[in-house]
């Protein structure tokens, strides 16, 4: 009895640091080779392990820059082109990005099948581009491409523009002339597609390199590791009944 007793409060001090341990730390993810401007080549979000995705950062060049990142669905995503120096958001500087901003960003996010979801180029008048959560966010959770250019540079299929030319003070959903077919190439001056971004973002998680052991949501971690001390105690109790007998 003395040796299970101990088995069993070894396992106890186990659980109690597993609860006591803070919560899934949130990644930031810093473009180091150029990102691609199509699906096929986007810049893959992974992680050892899936965990919160809270901000992309990198440089356009005369170009667009796609990342494919995985969205927690539920309508919780958001994404935010941010100023750099005057919200202090951290950018690697080693990474030798210049030190001008995309002056006037804009955002569009796509599905795994590469049909436009929503986007959007100047939003409560500002130049910065946002994709708000609630609305036109996705409802379900799985494989998604975020896409950043400059404004005027926007996003065509084989049927024409995926969203409406109105982009500049309003979110909007993949209702242009091509909205009902796969992203095809980018149309537009090109210039306009240059500087350093920051997207600030919520609902977004990284990809899991080796998915078998990914981190299972708070709740889920929470819920096993209670239902396990449920089944110590029940067993110890069993084992207090059977000595005293």
């Amino acid at each position: 009895m003395k040796t299970n007793g101990l088995k069993w409060l070894a396992a106890l001090s186990g659980l109690s640091v597993l609860l006591a341990a803070g919560p899934i730390q949130a990644a930031s993810f810093a473009e180091v080779e150029d990102a691609g401007e199509s699906l096929l080549n986007a810049a893959s979000v992974t992680s050892a392990q899936s965990q919160p995705l809270e901000l992309i950062s990198g440089v356009l060049s005369g170009d667009i820059d796609f990342f494919k990142i995985f969205l927690t669905g539920n309508q919780q995503f958001s994404a935010t082109t941010r100023n750099s120096e005057t919200d202090q958001i951290p950018i690697d500087l080693a990474l030798g990005l210049p030190v001008d901003l995309v002056i006037d960003p804009q955002l569009f996010l796509f599905d795994a099948a590469g049909k436009g979801v929503y986007a959007n180029d100047d939003l409560f008048g500002s130049t910065q581009a946002t994709l708000t959560s609630g609305g036109l966010s996705p409802l379900t959770a799985g494989v998604y491409f975020l896409g950043i250019s400059g404004s005027g540079v926007n996003p065509f299929s084989a049927n024409g523009e995926i969203f409406p030319s109105e982009l500049f003070d309003r979110v909007v959903g993949a209702t242009g002339p091509g909205g009902s077919a796969s992203l095809a190439d980018f149309e537009g001056d090109r210039a306009t597609s240059s500087g350093k971004y920051s997207i600030a973002l919520t609902g977004a998680q990284t990809i899991a390199a080796n998915p078998a052991v990914s981190v299972p949501e708070p709740a889920t971690t929470m819920g096993l590791l209670l239902l396990g001390a449920g089944l110590m105690v029940s067993q110890s109790r069993s084992l207090t009944t059977k000595f005293i007998h």
